[in-house]
């Protein structure tokens, strides 16, 4: 919300924010994962019927080996996947940003807009990516109005439509409030 020259958002979870934003790639391996396991059963059927019906097994049943290679990326990607979200319930911790015209605080620490930026948007979250300390921050965009993400967009360097708020330059005066 709007308040004196700068932007606040609420106080969000950073485990749902983070679960919600690994949503996509765990559904993406745990399908990878079922494809590698049914492929993988079926050349072990294969081999072993036509191995007892004729002695031998051809070498186009091998192809189906193919199918180990999805099966792993699966299942390193599912278990990473539950385990970060399992990592994250656990310490779960609550986060709020602020922003300025000049830079951004992101629960009390002071980070500029130049080597960010905005990642995605999903549900009720933003997610920034700050590339001077490899940092993934998620914030609430609940409560705050379009022209209010327009700001926070144009910040980041991201093409907007529709209107902007002028913000104020960050102040010394004001940082013992995020202190």
């Amino acid at each position: 919300m709007l308040t004196s020259g700068c932007i606040k958002t609420e106080s969000v979870s950073m485990a749902d924010a983070l679960i919600t934003y690994r949503r996509k790639p765990k559904l993406i391996s745990l399908i990878m994962l079922i494809i590698g396991a049914v492929g993988l059963f079926g050349y072990m059927v294969l081999a072993a019927v036509l191995e007892t019906a004729f002695d031998e097994s051809p070498l186009w049943i091998d192809a189906f080996l193919v199918f180990a290679f999805p099966f792993t990326l699966g299942l390193i990607g599912f278990i990473a996947m539950v385990r970060l979200n399992r990592s994250a319930k656990k310490h779960d911790e609550h986060s709020c940003c602020v922003f300025y015209a000049d830079c951004f605080f992101y629960n009390g620490e002071k980070l500029g807009y130049g080597l960010c930026s905005i990642k995605r948007e999903i549900q009720n979250y933003g997610y920034i990516f700050a590339m001077n300390g490899n940092l993934f921050l998620p914030f609430s965009t609940t409560g705050l109005s379009e022209t209010e993400l327009n700001t926070v967009r144009a910040l980041f360097r991201q093409s907007v439509s529709g209107e902007c708020v002028q913000l104020e330059k960050f102040s010394k005066e004001g940082e013992d409030e995020f202190s």
